[in-house]
């Protein structure tokens, strides 16, 4: 993105360049211009492996700026969960602390304090003359990325129109996210995805997490035309051609309650495809696509786009739905012999 970014201000086009997209993309940036617009976001240390700092020094900012437990690591620029830790003690801290200071080839980071509460996220569309289009509300159902990809459980992609979200589970977002936007302004027309924590159910007590400026992956996208009957890539290329685009939804759409659960790699050997448990016991109907296939040796993921097995469920009602994502948290999970390594 950097580059195009490059490319487009040598030629003199319009549209984002190198400094939009690094105050978008530098996770201390990110915080920095979230605190100043007053948006309640995690206390946020920024960590530059590439200029020489001592053990004592860092380990004394992190303590200071941050300090308590559990924290959480992020690598200043990279997306997919690559480099993510939790930091549960002291302990963990200094060894983490020591291992970055050895990396091979070092890098900016952020520590942030962990915030406990129910994730989502919301992808609009930001039109040339300011305003944006709600594409999609996600509800993660009580799962996180950051234990889907350090401890091999579910992630579960929900949807919700924007409208049902503020009349339901989430008050006020659409005062949220106006309120992300108006903060980082972003250069438009482009794909927009706000995520961050609702610290209490059906309230509108947010803190923000991170901003992606850039259609996102197969995981957010997955039921975003069954909720909107928009197609994200069609909709952000007529944006940029056609003067005062809306986005309708296709004529042709036909609604649907779609949701879709993810596994990441587990490290182990995938023993059996233990679908059939799945279709047993709950109603919504289920397309399930595994990328491993029996006898498979695992490894651990390096980023959250590893996908072991991932399946989308078409339900009736949003009970339906509800229930069966809850039977599917509390009680599936792929057949991996854990840690077991093929001979």
């Amino acid at each position: 993105m950097t580059e195009v970014g490059l490319s487009r201000q040598q030629h003199g086009l319009k549209g984002a360049y190198p400094e939009d997209i690094d105050r978008l993309c530098r996770k201390d940036r990110v915080a920095q211009i979230a605190q100043k617009a007053g948006i309640p976001t995690a206390k946020t240390v920024f960590l530059d492996f590439t200029k020489p700092h001592s053990y004592d020094e860092l380990l004394g900012k992190i303590q200071k700026e941050i300090g308590i437990f559990p924290m959480f690591a992020k690598p200043n620029r990279m997306a997919g969960s690559i480099g993510i830790a939790k930091i549960e003690n002291m302990e963990e801290l200094e060894k983490w602390l020591g291992d970055r200071l050895g990396d091979a080839v070092p890098m900016p980071y952020v520590i942030q304090e962990f915030i406990k509460g129910n994730e989502f996220g919301i992808v609009v569309l930001l039109l040339p003359d300011g305003s944006w289009k709600p594409l999609v509300v996600h509800l993660f159902h009580g799962t996180t990325f950051q234990e889907a990809f350090l401890k091999g459980k579910p992630l579960i992609v929900a949807a919700e129109t924007l409208e049902d979200a503020v009349n339901g589970p989430l008050p006020k977002l659409d005062t949220f996210t106006q309120k992300v936007i108006d903060a980082f302004n972003p250069v438009q027309p482009q794909i927009f995805f706000v995520q961050g924590f609702q610290l209490s159910p059906g309230t509108d007590q947010y803190v923000f997490n991170e901003i992606n400026y850039r259609p996102c992956g197969d995981r957010v996208n997955a039921v975003l035309y069954e909720t909107c009957g928009i197609k994200l890539y069609t909709a952000l290329a007529l944006a940029h051609i056609v003067p005062n685009y809306r986005p309708i939804p296709d004529s042709q759409w036909n609604p649907q309650i779609a949701s879709l659960v993810f596994y990441a790699f587990q490290k182990g050997i995938l023993q059996s495809h233990n679908h059939a448990l799945l279709t047993a016991n709950v109603k919504s109907r289920i397309e399930v696509e595994w990328l491993k296939n029996p006898g498979d040796q695992i490894q651990e993921p390096v980023k959250i786009a590893n996908a072991l097995v991932r399946f989308k469920l078409y339900s009736k009602s949003k009970e339906e739905r509800d229930a069966d994502l809850e039977w599917i948290r509390e009680n599936w999970n792929p057949d991996v012999a854990k840690n077991l390594v093929k001979v």
